[in-house]
């Protein structure tokens, strides 16, 4: 009967060489060339013959080519990927706009996304609001401030210039 060893401590700080690497793992030295390049992975030292070692973790990583959640499969080029890999890379494509477009329908459900014609017409709302505030600006300055016609001439020559560019930057 096996005794369950529950007190395992991991070991921290192993480093292997690209051959050494390629034996453990059942593949070639230029694979795993290639997935290095591909992955950015870089040495953290050297063995004691001066050949560039690799820390396990990166290694493993980069060879077995686990992607975290945040991977863009886009940035990936089927071209440089091996047929049976490119399958691979297809599937997670289609998996991940899957899980886009469900992601979506659930932020609409809890509304914290909306439609674009509800923005188009939110957005001109408050683009006639603005426009009627600025309008009436100085016939409201005039009447209750008492602002001199020259005050009241620059005050609409202001508004002016503000309703040009806001219409210019509607139109950009």
């Amino acid at each position: 009967m096996a005794k369950a060893i529950d007190n395992v401590e991991p070991i921290h700080g192993i480093r292997l060489t690209i051959s050494a690497l390629a034996r453990e793992f059942n593949v070639s030295r230029d694979t795993v060339n290639r997935r290095f390049s591909q992955a950015r992975v870089v040495p953290v030292g050297e063995n004691d013959r001066g050949y560039a070692t690799y820390a396990l973790k990166d290694a493993a990583m980069a060879i077995l080519e686990v992607r975290g959640e945040c991977q863009n499969y886009n940035d990936i080029d089927p071209a440089t990927l091996p047929p049976s890999e490119r399958a691979l890379l297809a599937k997670a494509r289609l998996d991940e706009t899957k899980k886009k477009i469900e992601d979506l329908k659930v932020d609409q459900a809890e509304g914290t996304v909306v439609s674009v014609e509800d923005c188009r017409e939110q957005m001109a709302i408050m683009k006639n609001a603005f426009v009627h505030m600025v309008d009436t600006l100085p016939d409201i300055l005039e009447r209750d401030c008492e602002l001199s016609s020259a005050a009241v001439s620059k005050v609409e020559s202001i508004c002016d210039d503000l309703r040009i560019k806001l219409a210019e930057e509607l139109m950009s």
